[in-house]
């Protein structure tokens, strides 16, 4: 879905700003990129949000953006399937630090 939408909006702009048609594939991945971020962005707000741990995941999630630099990690095979694995585990790890915390008496939010 993503990759159409980004290779529709490539050809109209290839069409209608007069950019040299063998920088077509350039810039419709680029717009894949884009696209694809601003999805998980999204996501990554509203998911956390309504099972209430945005604070913890967002933290999870700065977290492992420091680790991953060093590390690397697994890809998966499209958009979609990186999506749901990382939501699922980022998510995930925000309710089980909510609970932790909440079982010691503390907040993330708070700062207590």
């Amino acid at each position: 879905m993503v990759h159409s939408l980004a290779s529709s909006l490539a050809k109209k702009i290839v069409g209608n700003a007069g950019v040299p048609a063998d920088k077509l594939p350039y810039i419709a991945y680029g717009l894949e990129i884009i696209l694809g971020c601003i999805i998980k962005t999204i996501c990554f707000l509203i998911v956390p949000w309504f099972f209430g741990v945005l604070p913890q995941t967002l933290a999870a999630v700065a977290s492992s953006v420091l680790l991953r630099y060093f590390s690397g990690g697994a890809h998966c095979t499209s958009l979609f399937r990186c999506l749901l694995s990382t939501l699922t585990i980022f998510t995930m790890a925000g309710i089980v630090t909510k609970y932790i915390l909440s079982s010691a008496g503390l907040s993330i939010v708070n700062g207590q």
